[in-house]
């Protein structure tokens, strides 16, 4: 068995491209953060999307 980490580069509003990455992970950690301030309920909601989005599949286990 071969251990390792793999980055998937993306963006937080690309909702397709983090479910392939965690689709094909065993687990995640999330580390991205959009740095708006001024529109901090807007970040809060993308967070939550991209969350959610990871989240599914390894919810399915």
């Amino acid at each position: 068995m071969t251990s390792g980490v793999a980055v998937q580069r993306g963006s937080l509003d690309d909702l397709e491209s983090l479910r392939i990455g965690a689709a094909a992970a065993d687990g995640n950690i999330h580390l991205a953060l959009i740095h708006d301030f001024n529109n901090f309920a807007s970040v809060v909601t993308t967070d939550q999307r991209a969350v959610e989005a990871m989240g599914h599949f390894h919810r399915l286990w």
